[in-house]
């Protein structure tokens, strides 16, 4: 075992780091976090918001029928 070292002093010191108020793990006050989060929630609204514009223009049921129109075709072309 190497001098000075233990891991109940390792793990100790892992969570009660500075920079962790009271040993917690994740500080909200973390700039990261708080990007994290923010990052997080605007994909969410962002991915949310898609889905309506998409319902209210009908974009998902255009797509639909013009697969099955090319579907349709392709199977009408013959070879030469």
């Amino acid at each position: 075992m190497m001098a000075g070292f233990s891991i109940e002093g390792f793990a100790s010191t892992k969570l009660n780091h500075p920079s962790r108020k009271g040993g917690e793990l994740m500080n909200v006050s973390d700039p990261l976090v708080t990007a994290l989060v923010v990052l997080g929630i605007l994909i969410v609204i962002f991915l949310v918001f898609r889905e309506v514009v998409c319902w209210y223009w009908k974009i998902n049921r255009m797509v639909q029928l013009l697969e099955s129109i090319e579907a349709l075709l392709n199977s009408q072309v013959r070879p030469e």
